[in-house]
C-alpha cells in the first residue's frame, strides 16, 4: 500500500543534565491525523549543541536509534534519529533524554507515517554526514530498491548563542518540511526533515537554507533513510502494487479504495528577504514546484515603509499578474509595517521571478512562496494590527465549516526586522494560532513556521500579522485501484462489490456472486477481466489493449460507458440476460454476443474482423465505418443490421426469424439474406459498387435498390419477391400498349412533343379530347426517369 504522511510536529527541549522531556505526540498537523495510529511508524530527529560528543536519544520503549552523529568543532552537532512502528495502543508521548548540560540546547522534529512495511520498515541503509566550520546541514544521496519508497533527509546545524544563533531552517525539494531552532545565552541549535517520493535512481537532498550569519565555529550533521511501503493491502487502500493477489470476499459489501485522501494540498516554497530601499522588489528563479493544472502560487509579504500613505500596487508570479487575498497596513508611529498575501494561477514552470511593486519606496521587504493545488474557496481572511511596540503576540481565531489550509505571515518590529511565515491544515472548528514576535525571532503556536529570518537590523517597534484559510477539498479513493502491475484481484461475496481500475498492467479482475458488479477500468494493457453471477454486471472500459472481456451470468450485463480504442482480443457477453454494448473504435478481434437475451450492439468505426451475433432472442446491431471483415448475425430470433459506409466483406443474415437490413454506400463485397422467415430491406440499399445482392427463401422478400453500378441480383425463393429501383431511362424503350380508349384533359396551351424522332409543336385548345390507341407497339423517346 502507498506511504501517507499521517503528521509531524516539532518541539523545543530545555538545557538539562538529567531531566528528560515528554513530547506529545497528539498535536500532529500537515497530514492525514493528528495522532498516530497502531501500525504507523515514528521518527524522531533530536539534536543538540555542546562542547562534546553528548549521549542523546529517546527513552520511550521500543525506540531503534538509526544512528547518533557527532561533529567535532566549537559548536559541536549532536543527532540522534530513532523509530518506533506503533501497536495496538499507540504512545501517546515521546520521552526525549536530557541534553546532557544547562548550556545545552535541543531541538526535536518527528515525523509519522502511515503504510510502511512492518517488517523491514527502512529500505535500504540510511546514510549520514557530518560537516564542520559551518550550521548548514547537506543530507547525503540515498537509492532505495522498492516502488513506492519515501526518503526523509533530517539535518542538524550547531551555532553560537545570540546575536549569532542560528536561524530559521528551511528545504527547497522536500515536502511535508518541518523545522525548529532554539538558542540560549550559551549555544543554539536547529533541526530539520522533509520527505521525498523517490521514482528511481539516486535522490540527493539539496543542501538546507539556515537563515543568520553563519561562522567556521559551527557545525552540522545529516541522516538519510528510505521508508519502505507494506506490499499489497485490502480495504483502506490500494496503490501501485507490483504483483500478487488481493481477496476481498464476504456477504456485506466490498468496496476497494484508495483510502481518503486529500484533492487539494498546501505546501510551502521557498522565503526571500531583501533589506533595500525600493519601489520594485524582484526575487529570481524562486522554486514552484510541481507543475499542476490548477496550480495556485500564494505569496506573503512583510513589509517596512517610510510615513503612512505608501502601498503595494502588484504583485506579479512567473510573469502572471496575482490578487490580493489580504494584507494591512500598521501606521502606528507613523511609518508603515505591514503584511499582505496576494495569489496566481500558475500551472506551469518549475521555477519563476516573484515581482513586488509599491507606489513609492519600502525599506525593506521580504516574502514566503507557497503552492497550493486544487483549492476552490478562500474561507477566510484577516489582519491583527496592534497599536503597541515591542514583545508581543499577535493571534488570530477562525471558525471553519470543514478542515481549512492556512497561511500566516507576520512582520516583526519587535527588535529588529523581521519575516516570519507559517502554514498548516486546520481542522474543522474553531481554531486559534498566534505568533510571538520577540527581538530576534518568531515563535508560531498552532500553525508550522516555515521561515523566518532577518530583513534588517534596524528596530521597526511594531508588527503585523496576515492571514488566510482556503477550504480543504476532500476526494473520497473509495471504488479506486491505480497501477497495479499484475496478479489477481478477487472480489467475491453476495454483497455488492464495486471496483475501478486504473492502468492495470496484466492479470485477472474476477468479480463474481449474487450480487452486483460493477467495473470501470481504464487503460488496461492486457489480460481478462470476467464478471460472472445472477446479478447484474455493469463494465466501462476505456483503451483496453487485448485480452478478454467476459459477462456472463444470469443478470443483466451492461457495458454502461462503451468499449473505446480496444486494440484487439475478444469481447464476449454470454448468459440469459440482456446484453448491451457500445464499442468505439475497435482494431480488430472478435466481438461474439451470444445467449437467449436480447443482444444490442452499436459499433463505429471499427478497423477489422468479426461481430457475430447470434441465439434465440433478438440481435439489434449498428454499424458504421467498419473496414472490412464480416457481420453475421445467425439464429430464431429477430435481426436487424444498420451499416453506414462498409468498405468490403460479407454482410450475412441467416435463420428462421425475421431480418431487415439497411444499408448505404457499400463499396463491394456480398449480401446475403436467407432462411425462412421474412426479409425486408428497410431503407433501401444506395450506392452499391459492385457484387451480388442475393433474396433467397421461402419467406417474403422485399428490397429497394438505387443507382447500383453492376453486379447480379438475384430473387428467388417460394415466397413472395418484390423489387423496387430507380435508374435513369435516357435511351429508346419500346412498349407494347393494349387497345383501348384514353381521354385527357388538356388546357389552352401549346404542347411539344417528340414523335419518330422528329420535334412537333400543336397549339391546344382547353377541352377533353378522346383518342382510340389501337394495339400496336410504340416507340417514344424518354428524356425522363421513370419508375418501373
Amino acid at each position: 500500500m502507498a506511504l501517507e504522511y499521517v503528521g509531524g510536529k516539532t518541539a523545543a527541549i530545555t538545557a538539562s543534565t538529567s531531566t528528560a522531556t515528554n513530547v506529545s505526540l497528539t498535536d500532529l498537523s500537515g497530514g492525514l491525523a493528528s495522532a498516530p495510529a497502531a501500525g504507523d511508524i515514528v521518527i524522531v530527529g533530536y539534536a543538540t549543541c555542546s562542547t562534546i560528543d553528548r549521549a542523546i536519544g529517546v527513552n520511550t520503549a521500543g525506540y531503534a536509534e538509526i544512528a547518533e552523529l557527532y561533529a567535532n568543532d566549537t559548536n559541536d552537532a549532536n543527532l540522534s534519529v530513532s523509530w518506533k512502528i506503533m501497536g495496538s495502543t499507540p504512545d501517546t508521548t515521546v520521552a526525549i533524554s536530557a541534553t546532557g548540560s544547562a548550556s545545552d540546547p535541543g531541538s526535536v522534529a518527528i515525523h509519522v507515517w502511515r503504510g510502511v512495511d512492518a517488517t523491514t520498515p527502512l529500505d535500504v541503509t540510511s546514510t549520514t554526514a557530518t560537516a564542520l566550520n559551518s550550521w548548514v546541514p547537506n543530507p547525503p544521496s540515498i537509492t532505495p530498491v522498492t516502488s513506492g519508497a519515501v526518503v526523509l533527509a533530517l539535518g542538524a546545524g550547531a551555532g553560537s548563542s545570540a546575536p549569532s544563533a542560528i536561524g530559521s531552517i528551511t528545504n527547497s525539494d522536500l515536502s511535508n518540511f518541518i523545522a525548529r531552532s532554539v538558542d540560549n545565552a550559551f549555544r543554539s541549535v536547529g533541526i530539520g526533515v522533509g520527505s521525498f517520493a523517490w521514482t528511481s535512481g539516486a535522490f540527493d537532498p539539496a543542501a538546507f537554507t539556515v537563515a543568520g550569519t553563519d561562522s567556521t565555529l559551527n557545525s552540522s550533521a545529516s541522516l538519510t533513510l528510505a521508508l519502505r511501503p507494506a506490499a499489497g493491502g485490502g480495504a483502506g487502500g490500494l496503490t501501485a502494487n507490483g504483483s500478487g493477489t488481493i481477496p476481498i470476499s464476504g456477504t456485506g459489501t466490498a468496496t476497494v479504495s484508495s483510502g481518503t485522501t486529500l484533492a487539494s494540498s498546501l505546501s510551502f516554497l521557498a522565503g526571500r528577504a531583501d533589506p533595500a530601499n525600493a519601489a520594485s522588489y524582484t526575487f529570481t528563479s524562486v522554486s514552484l514546484g510541481d507543475e499542476a493544472a490548477t496550480r495556485k502560487i500564494a505569496v506573503a509579504v512583510a513589509w517596512r515603509s517610510a510615513g503612512t500613505t505608501n502601498d503595494i500596487t502588484g504583485v506579479t508570479i512567473a510573469g502572471v499578474s496575482a490578487t490580493q487575498v489580504t494584507g494591512g497596513r500598521n501606521t502606528t508611529g507613523n511609518n508603515i509595517s505591514a503584511t499582505a498575501i496576494w495569489i496566481a494561477d500558475v500551472p506551469t514552470g518549475a521555477t519563476g521571478s516573484i515581482v513586488v511593486t509599491l507606489a513609492s519606496d519600502a525599506v525593506r521587504l521580504g516574502i514566503a512562496a507557497y503552492r497550493l493545488v486544487g483549492v476552490e474557496t478562500l474561507r477566510t481572511s484577516g489582519t491583527s494590527l496592534p497599536t503597541t511596540g515591542g514583545v508581543q503576540t499577535l493571534s488570530a481565531t477562525v471558525t471553519l465549516p470543514s478542515s481549512g489550509h492556512t497561511i500566516a505571515v507576520t512582520f516583526n518590529g519587535a527588535g529588529q526586522s523581521w519575516i516570519s511565515a507559517a502554514h498548516d491544515d486546520l481542522a474543522s472548528g474553531e481554531r486559534s494560532f498566534s505568533v510571538a514576535n520577540a527581538s530576534t525571532n518568531a515563535t508560531w503556536t498552532g500553525v508550522t513556521e516555515d521561515y523566518d529570518a532577518s530583513l534588517e537590523a534596524t528596530n521597526s517597534t511594531y508588527s503585523a500579522l496576515a492571514y488566510a484559510v482556503w477550504d480543504v477539498v476532500e476526494a473520497s479513493g473509495a471504488g479506486s485501484i491505480s497501477a497495479s502491475g499484475s496478479g489477481t484481484i478477487s472480489i467475491s461475496g453476495t454483497g455488492t462489490a464495486t471496483a475501478r481500475l486504473t492502468a492495470s498492467g496484466s492479470g485477472t479482475v474476477p468479480l463474481a456472486g449474487s450480487g452486483a458488479a460493477a467495473v470501470a477500468a481504464q487503460a488496461s494493457g492486457s489480460g481478462a477481466l470476467p464478471l460472472s453471477g445472477t446479478g447484474s454486471a455493469a463494465v466501462a472500459v476505456v483503451a483496453s489493449g487485448s485480452g478478454t472481456l467476459d459477462l456472463s451470468g444470469t443478470g443483466a450485463a451492461e457495458l454502461v460507458s462503451g468499449l473505446s480504442a480496444s486494440g484487439s482480443g475478444t469481447l464476449e457477453i454470454i448468459g440469459s440476460g440482456a446484453a448491451s454494448v457500445g464499442i468505439a473504435a475497435a482494431g480488430s478481434g472478435a466481438l461474439s454476443l451470444i445467449g437467449t437475451g436480447a443482444a444490442s450492439v452499436a459499433i463505429a468505426g471499427a478497423g477489422g474482423g468479426t461481430i457475430a451475433v447470434s441465439g434465440s432472442g433478438t440481435g439489434a446491431v449498428q454499424s458504421s465505418a467498419i473496414g472490412s471483415g464480416t457481420l453475421s448475425l445467425v439464429g430464431s430470433g429477430t435481426g436487424i443490421i444498420r451499416v453506414a459506409a462498409a468498405g468490403s466483406g460479407v454482410l450475412a443474415l441467416a435463420g428462421s426469424g425475421a431480418a431487415a437490413v439497411a444499408i448505404s454506400a457499400a463499396g463491394s463485397g456480398q449480401i446475403d439474406i436467407s432462411g425462412s422467415g421474412s426479409a425486408g430491406a428497410q431503407d433501401n440499399l444506395t450506392a452499391a459498387g459492385s457484387g451480388t445482392i442475393s433474396l433467397s427463401g421461402s419467406g417474403s422478400a422485399t428490397v429497394g435498390i438505387a443507382a447500383s453500378g453492376s453486379g447480379s441480383i438475384g430473387l428467388s425463393g417460394s415466397g413472395a419477391g418484390a423489387v423496387s429501383w430507380q435508374r435513369p431511362l435516357a435511351a429508346e424503350r419500346i412498349y407494347q400498349v393494349p387497345a383501348e380508349d384514353r381521354t385527357f384533359a388538356i388546357t389552352g396551351e401549346s404542347r411539344s412533343f417528340t414523335l419518330d424522332a422528329e420535334k412537333r409543336t400543336y397549339p391546344v385548345e382547353r377541352e377533353e379530347r378522346v383518342f382510340d390507341v389501337p394495339e400496336e407497339p410504340r416507340r417514344f423517346t424518354v428524356n425522363m426517369r421513370s419508375t418501373g
